[in-house]
């Protein structure tokens, strides 16, 4: 999930500039600090930082990007690409049409840039399409953005948009009180909330629609990941006061394993917070909280994850240009040898249908010893590969539906930090930004839930690359999203089966036997629901059939697809998140669970 990053002030003025050359996060915290909050800045940095090394400005690279394209627009020196990354104040968006991926101009600090068509903006935890944020931009005044891209035969044409409020904003505090209606009052500062619009997390807040805690991927956790909530009443079932016990001394902040692990804990005066948020009306509305003097313990299933940062150094083969390192880092619940290994699973998703797969990336283990059940993978890639803007990360003691609907055991971690390729020999023109290893940009995301296709970006922001031809996409299902032959991706989680598998026993002459192992619903990927059903019976008139209702009262219906040894998968995207799900066997077997 994306999150909003860090800024010090300076507090004296002897300064000086010091290259930083490791990936530390841009969220510009001391490298000790646990903080995950983080849309991060590209590249090696150099950081002007005051006496007691708090830096205070961010990517002095890319001020020189920004100086060296416009130099080399007023040369006319177009032969080649010219990278940019713009960070500063938001000055505007118009789309160029009412088409839903329509592109347009965007505006920050001075410079005016082109919006191809299909880009979509990054928000903490949402995609909001360019025509739809353009339209409501006036809300965003006073905002801060970052515009990655290149320029193109002399226009600044963008590949990646993120923008927050004040965007090295964040605050930490003491909690004094808690209130049922989601309001928590900061010792000495604000009061703050959730912006919980599935009220998951509290009583609910519904007003700020792009900037959303994450309610699949716990955003508002202990330090371990074990989501933290805000009673919405004495006696919260969801949010229940047991799971907040007293600890010797008196207190009830420390180390403790959850009473019950399959249900958030609440915060409490006392607790530390570090959390990330906007203002409005007076008040932080939040959508990135931990709880970092709260460490709640699990043991087995559920293992809950907390990311810190997915960092991607796109490869670069030219001989002048250092690729940077690949890194996933986060914490877990429990600190066992089966959580291992975590696995990473890059989140390809289907041009045409939308349909996303997992493609297994990597796997790592906790570092020995950690007492963060910290792992921290990291690698130099050396040859060309694809990247997307999503990952999922398991554990290896697999996932589990919570009370609170979370499937624990995973983490769906948009890229925090893409860091391009540098140049290793001075004085050399700048080297293009490489998008033509990004699916997601030359091939597009396939139909979203209301049928409308999302192809590549036109123009695109890089000279020489192959896009795909959208309108060569089947037209999208009228009556059933689009299924996968897999189930859950592997890393231990349930409900996985291999496609194909026929018949292996008698035609059944009475009703069969049907549970549903793995229901899941995410919010990313415009809702991704994941199904897996197994038939007692492995005769192929199973033919199993999933229907589900919306939290609108509409009903749909799809096919699955045959898996290993009765079992019957479905996995799609935008999908809005549905009340009820049923599978039924053409053998008369039926079952339905509830979210």
């Amino acid at each position: 999930m994306p999150k909003d990053i860090f800024k010090y002030q300076p507090r004296i003025p002897q300064i000086w500039f010091r290259e930083e050359a490791s990936l530390r996060p841009s969220s510009l915290a001391p490298p000790s600090s646990h903080l995950h909050l983080g849309i991060k800045l590209l590249t090696r940095r150099y950081i002007l930082v005051s006496a007691p090394t708090r830096p205070t400005m961010a990517s002095a690279r890319s001020i020189l990007l920004a100086v060296a394209g416009a130099t080399f627009s007023v040369l006319g020196v177009n032969a080649q690409d010219v990278p940019f990354t713009y960070n500063g104040a938001f000055e505007g968006a118009t789309a160029s049409s009412t088409d839903f991926n329509s592109g347009g101009t965007i505006r920050v600090s001075g410079h005016s840039v082109t919006v191809p068509k299909n880009l979509q903006i990054q928000f903490p935890a949402a995609w909001v399409g360019f025509k739809d944020f353009a339209g409501g931009s006036a809300a965003f005044d006073e905002y801060e953005v970052e515009v990655t891209g290149n320029i193109v035969g002399g226009t600044p044409i963008a590949a990646q948009i993120s923008i927050a409020q004040y965007l090295l904003a964040g605050a930490t505090g003491f909690v004094d009180t808690v209130s049922f209606d989601g309001r928590i009052k900061i010792k000495g500062g604000p009061t703050i909330r959730i912006n919980d619009p599935n009220a998951v997390y509290s009583a609910g807040y519904t007003a700020q629609p792009f900037f959303t805690a994450d309610d699949a991927n716990p955003s508002i956790t202990a330090f371990s990941g074990f989501p933290m909530c805000v009673p919405r009443k004495a006696d919260d079932p969801l949010c229940p006061q047991s799971n907040r016990p007293t600890l010797t001394g008196g207190s009830k902040q420390g180390n403790f394993p959850a009473p019950d692990p399959l249900v958030m804990a609440p915060i409490v005066p006392g607790d530390y917070l570090e959390y990330s948020g906007i203002q409005v009306d007076g008040e932080i509305v939040v959508y990135n909280m931990v709880v970092s003097n709260v460490q709640i313990t699990t043991t087995g299933v559920p293992t809950y994850i907390r990311m810190e940062d997915a960092i991607i150094g796109v490869f670069s083969s030219n001989g002048d240009q250092e690729t940077a390192q690949i890194r996933f880092i986060g914490v877990t619940s429990d600190g066992a040898a089966n959580v291992n290994p975590i696995k990473v699973y890059a989140m390809d998703v289907d041009p045409c249908t939308g349909k996303i797969t997992d493609r297994e990336v990597a796997a790592t283990s906790m570092i020995a010893g950690s007492a963060r059940n910290k792992f921290d993978y990291r690698v130099k890639a050396t040859q060309t590969q694809e990247y997307t803007r999503e990952y999922r990360i398991v554990a290896g003691t697999g996932t589990r539906k919570t009370k609170n609907g979370i499937l624990a055991g995973q983490y769906v971690m948009p890229v925090s930090e893409w860091i391009q390729a540098e140049a290793t020999t001075p004085g050399l023109a700048p080297f293009a930004n490489n998008y033509r290893s990004f699916p997601t940009l030359t091939k597009g995301l396939g139909y979203d839930d209301k049928n409308n296709l999302w192809g590549p970006l036109s123009p695109f922001p890089q000279s020489g690359v192959t896009v795909s031809d959208p309108t060569k996409c089947p037209p999208p299902a009228t009556e059933e999203p689009p299924a996968t032959g897999g189930g859950t991706t592997g890393g231990g989680t349930t409900g996985g089966g291999t496609t194909g598998g026929g018949a292996t026993t008698p035609p059944a002459t009475t009703n069969d036997l049907v549970t549903m192992p793995t229901f899941t619903w995410i919010s990313s990927g415009g809702g991704t629901l994941t199904i897996s059903c197994r038939s007692s019976s492995t005769d192929s008139k199973v033919a199993m059939k999933l229907s589900y209702i919306n939290r609108n009262g509409a009903t749909n219906g799809a096919t699955m697809t045959a898996g290993a040894n009765g079992v019957w998968n479905f996995n799609a995207r935008s999908i809005k998140q549905p009340t009820s799900v049923t599978c039924t066997s053409g053998l008369g077997g039926k079952v339905t669970r509830t979210s």
